[in-house]
């Protein structure tokens, strides 16, 4: 597309006299103005991402992803609490694993293959096991300091460990935090339930 201030000077170099032909000021900013709008107008329709189907798979997309990582935490918890008690369905953890896993709307399947694998010790979810750990702590929280006890489900002790301790001593409350020897906090607590939050 020719601009229009181009297309009028090609007009000015035509004409018989030789003379350029000059139009008001205020023309060639309406002419300019006009080619400005029809260039937007022209750009704005081949623009993406801005319709509503659009916003419709983002927003599908990111729940897809947050259900999938919830039931994959599910499925890791209802197999290490059958995995401890040898899948007997009486048991407490694995009743409260398995609630909530119901609650983030797990599969039945998925639910009881996890049982399996946990009560078989031949069965593997692939290479990895899942098991709990637990750690002591004390957290800094302004001028106090805060005791802790951290559980965690996790295939590497080691990796986990790094991390917990890092979060810590660096980075909870500002950091100055300490890690204690397992159990150091027990007289502080006194487990009363388990409490899902989604």
């Amino acid at each position: 597309m020719v601009h229009p201030l181009l297309r009028l000077q090609r007009l000015a170099a035509r004409t018989p006299s030789g003379m350029p032909l000059r139009l008001p000021h205020h023309h060639h900013q309406q002419q300019q103005s006009r080619y400005h709008r029809r260039l937007y107008h022209c750009s704005s329709s081949l623009s993406a991402g801005h319709n509503k189907w659009s916003k419709i798979r983002h927003k599908k997309g990111a729940n897809d992803v947050n259900r999938a990582r919830a039931h994959a935490r599910a499925a890791r918890a209802v197999e290490a609490a059958s995995r401890r008690c040898r899948g007997d369905p009486d048991d407490v953890g694995l009743q409260s694993s398995l609630a909530a896993a119901r609650a983030v709307r797990l599969p039945k399947d998925r639910i009881d293959r996890a049982v399996e694998r946990g009560a078989d010790p031949s069965a593997r979810d692939g290479d990895k096991v899942y098991e709990r750990a637990r750690y002591d702590g004390m957290v800094s929280a302004g001028e106090t300091r805060v005791a802790v006890i951290i559980e965690a489900l996790t295939d590497s002790r080691n990796r986990t460990a790094a991390s917990v301790r890092n979060i810590v001593t660096k980075k909870a409350g500002g950091g100055g935090g300490e890690m204690l020897p397992t159990g150091a906090n027990d007289w502080l607590f006194e487990r009363a339930g388990v409490v899902a939050v989604s």
